[in-house]
């Protein structure tokens, strides 16, 4: 991605990748640099690792006091993703996946992470959004567990190419009820809906399906509602580090979704192996 013309990586870590960071720096920045290499790079985070970050105070400060200085970015949420690919349609490419970089050269003008997350979280939407965040995790959880029973598999058990299939159509269905006077609008113009021109849609359902119901015999807790909604910006990334399970089924997708394919994958083993 061009950023104030040079080109970075775009690298997506999950809540456990910060919070190692926060806890080790100097051990887990030499496993990013022996990674990622010498070109240019900008760690990117979740909203919702912010969440999962503040559960432990003394791991999200140590979290502030590094990513004050070291240049970070918050990628946009499923919503903010969605209006984005929306608005650029069907030209989903020129999306830009990020809410806010930090960079300590934005100290001066008191627009650090630091300070501005300590506005965000003084919001009362957003102190009502992290109050709800438990009960929303299983509320989420059980609206999935019920969209299996619309997508049988074909045969005794799913099958990975079922997921394919699966994200189209239930691409198709997100699209339809989120914005259903747009869709119309298109069938009016003759125009077929493109669900491949929603990435983020198609992502967020694609680990769904491997996550909850490829798994034989796995039914998924309320953290995997975290682990799915963080997979929303990765068709926008250029490498993704975070746990083995969502490694694994970040391969799948490459498989599965052009846009995935180009994402490299990382795991909290291989940062530790590079330097070992």
């Amino acid at each position: 991605m061009k950023l104030g013309g040079g080109e970075y990586l775009l690298c997506a870590l999950d809540t456990n990748i910060y919070s190692e960071l926060s806890k080790d720096p100097r051990t887990y920045f030499a496993g990013l640099r022996a990674v990622l290499g010498d070109r240019p790079w900008l760690l990117c985070f979740s909203p919702y690792s912010l969440f999962e970050l503040r559960a432990a105070p003394a791991i999200y400060e140590r979290f502030l006091d590094i990513f004050d200085v070291v240049p970070c970015a918050i990628l946009k949420n499923e919503e903010q993703l969605f209006t984005a690919e929306q608005g650029v349609y069907p030209a989903w490419q020129n999306v830009d996946p990020l809410l806010f970089g930090f960079s300590s050269l934005n100290r001066p003008k008191g627009m650090n992470l630091r300070n501005l997350l300590t506005l965000v979280f003084e919001q009362d939407e957003t102190i009502a959004r992290e109050e709800e965040w438990p009960s929303l995790k299983v509320e989420l959880l059980q609206n999935w567990r019920d969209l299996k029973k619309n997508y049988p598999p074909k045969g005794r058990w799913y099958q990975l190419h079922e997921a394919r299939d699966f994200a189209r159509r239930a691409t198709l269905q997100q699209i339809a009820c989120r914005d259903g006077a747009w869709v119309r609008e298109l069938k009016r113009r003759g125009e077929r809906l493109q669900w491949e021109a929603f990435p983020s849609v198609a992502m967020t359902l694609l680990t769904v399906f491997l996550r909850l119901y490829e798994p034989m015999g796995r039914t998924g807790v309320p953290q995997d509602v975290f682990d799915v909604l963080i997979s929303t910006p990765t068709p926008y990334v250029d490498v993704v580090i975070t746990e083995g399970m969502q490694a694994e089924i970040v391969r799948k997708a490459g498989k599965l979704f052009p846009p995935i394919q180009k994402v490299r994958v990382h795991t909290l083993q291989d940062l530790r192996q590079a330097i070992s």
